[in-house]
């Protein structure tokens, strides 16, 4: 971009280059204007005033001899230097220790290279502007003139107290703490003190020389209503809270305001034992403090499975082991449910403890320990007299039905061993409302469960379902699990004709559903009922010949009784759903039966 003279239409912007009032040489060539070097020309000391080594001896530059040349007239669209034509722009003057002479030079909107008024002047030897002689001397004076250097930049701020604490360095707080006046308890605009900085750093010495100031507010508190105590008893800073407990005042029991955390929630929390043990020395600690959500230090370390912290909360006079969070959940339940068997050991050695309260969804710390898999947690409650073994939650699942539908045989086992256990309860909710242990356990493919549950008397091997009206037998005929099927035909008393809400039987379904092995299982039970019909008078043979099953309507051919013709409700029989599918095969197989 050339540089342009100001816009005499706009005397508010002017050109950084533009001189108003020029009289003389001595103005013009006493103010430093930025350096350009036009043609990418480098200076020569061995010629005079500086000029690039291809000008020569000569000065007489193309426009020299116009004797209106340096008279206010100008174009403020010009970007050729006045003198020589050339351009005004070029590459920055590559040595800095050359004179300033490649300047561009505005005067009077006009604008000129430095040199170029150099050569005017060694050829002349008079003052452009004003035509009178000069002195050579006085010349290469003017050209060598340099501006002054620009003044320092002021020094920075002096550091704040809480500058100075992010430093970590301890000689710069010492020295404002010395200051007269310094506010030790000042804030930034989160509400952080020194004091709490310091803390959460870790710089414990820093510490020490705030908590000598008189006046410190170990109690002060930021804008989330933090202390420094609970800071570092969140970061495990221990020697730090050793330090801000030993002064008198300090208060413990100060919770945050957006959800009431203490110092001592927070060490239990996260795992911090030392600080832990050091709070509950504090006189006045309250162990039963809960958070907004009811949540207590015990509730903490119990669900984080911080085994030696519940320990040393458990030995607190006062605790109480049974205080439930806002949803109804105690330190026991929240230890059964996430494993942590010595906190469950401890929690049941303490007198009074209630191993069958439930929280808001019904669930106590056996339904917990049950369908989470929890074996060893599961006999320790068992163990427990009074233990509620058949408590169903708000869905009716009990800690029985759980663990069939989770998998987790040990478990079963043990429930099973229980004195009192009911097998036949069943969840009383939605889809799976009426689903028992056994349904659970067959549903969800587990043959080991489905045989620990078959083994107990009194089962009820054909209980089905509200909404669904589907047993044991059915689902397992429906879903492929052979080997559960199996198990369910060897029990005495099982019923392979049930059927479901829509009138399909186990037959109908395993049929419908391509599982040629179990057709056959179901077959050779005497008494099956292999022209069974549901609502819309579909069949067993019907459906393997819509879904082109040839080896299960070859065995259904050959089951005795088979009526081969029966018409559903839309009076299509066996043979025209085959013919209409063009499923040749299944054709001969009905017509060489009899299929009319």
């Amino acid at each position: 971009m050339s540089r342009r003279p100001s816009n005499p239409s706009n005397p508010s912007n002017p050109s950084p280059f533009s001189f108003p009032s020029v009289h003389n040489l001595h103005q013009v060539l006493s103010v430093s204007a930025p350096c350009c070097t036009p043609n990418g020309r480098s200076l020569d000391h061995s010629l005079p005033f500086g000029y690039p080594r291809e000008q020569p001896p000569d000065y007489t530059l193309p426009g020299m001899e116009d004797p209106t040349l340096f008279e206010n007239q100008g174009n403020e669209d010009i970007n050729l230097c006045v003198i020589c034509q050339e351009p005004l722009e070029g590459p920055p003057q590559a040595d800095p220790t050359l004179p300033n002479v490649l300047e561009v030079i505005t005067v009077s909107r006009r604008q000129y290279h430095r040199w170029c008024i150099a050569g005017w002047v060694a050829n002349n030897n008079t003052d452009p502007f004003t035509r009178e002689e000069i002195d050579p001397q006085e010349i290469a004076a003017l050209l060598q003139f340099r501006p002054p250097p620009p003044p320092p930049p002021p020094p920075p701020p002096p550091l704040t107290l809480l500058q100075a604490i992010r430093t970590g360095s301890l000689a710069r707080v010492q020295r404002l703490l010395a200051v007269p006046g310094i506010d030790v308890n000042m804030a930034d605009d989160d509400g952080d003190t020194a004091l709490m900085r310091a803390s959460l750093s870790g710089h414990t010495a820093i510490v020490q020389q705030l908590l000598a100031v008189p006046g410190i507010d170990v109690n002060k508190a930021n804008n989330d209503g933090t202390t420094a105590l609970i800071m570092v008893s969140k970061r495990g800073r221990t020697d730090i809270v050793r330090l801000l407990l030993a002064v008198p005042g300090i208060d413990v029991n100060m919770a945050t305001r957006n959800d009431g955390t203490t110092a001592l929630m927070m060490a239990s929390w996260y795992g911090h034992t030392a600080i832990v043990r050091k709070l509950l020395a504090n006189p006045g600690i309250d162990v039963n403090r809960a958070t907004n959500l009811g949540i207590t230090a015990l509730w903490f370390a119990s669900k984080k499975g911080h085994t030696a912290i519940v320990q040393r909360l458990l030995a607190v006079p006062g605790i109480d082991v049974n205080k439930a969070n806002n949803a109804g959940e105690t330190a026991m339940m929240l230890a059964s449910k996430y494993g942590s068997t010595d906190v469950v050991e401890l929690l049941l050695a303490v007198p009074g403890i209630d191993v069958n309260l439930a929280d808001d969804e019904g669930w106590t710390a056996l339904v917990n320990a049950s369908r989470n898999g929890h074996t060893a947690i599961v006999q320790l409650l068992l163990a427990v007299p009074g233990i509620d073994v058949n408590h169903a939650s708000n869905n009716g699942n009990t800690a029985l039905t759980y663990a069939s539908f989770k998998g987790h045989p040990d478990i079963v086992q043990l429930l099973l061993a229980a004195p009192g256990i009911d097998v036949n309860l069943a969840s009383n909710i939605g889809r799976y409302n009426g689903n028992t242990a056994l349904i659970w356990a067959t549903k969800k493919g587990h043959p080991a469960i489905v045989q620990l549950l078959l083994a107990v008397p009194g089962i009820d091997v054909n209980k089905a379902n509200i909404n669904g009206g589907e047993t044991a037998l059915w689902l397992a005929s429906s879903q492929g699990h052979t080997d559960i099927v199996q198990l369910l035909l060897d029990v005495p008393g099982i019923n392979v004709n049930q059927v479901d809400k829509n009138g399909d039987s186990e037959l109908t379904v395993a049929s419908w559903n391509g599982h040629t092995d179990i057709v056959q299982l179901l077959l050779d039970v005497p008494g099956i009922d292999v022209n069974k019909a549901n609502i819309n008078g579909e069949t067993a043979l019907g459906y393997a010949t819509v879904e082109g099953y040839i080896d299960i309507v070859r065995l259904l051919l050959a089951a005795p009784g088979i009526d081969i013709n029966m018409k559903d409700d839309g009076g299509w029989t066996a043979l025209r759903s085959a013919s209409q599918r063009g499923n040749a095969a299944i054709v001969r197989l009905l017509r060489n039966a009899g299929a009319v």
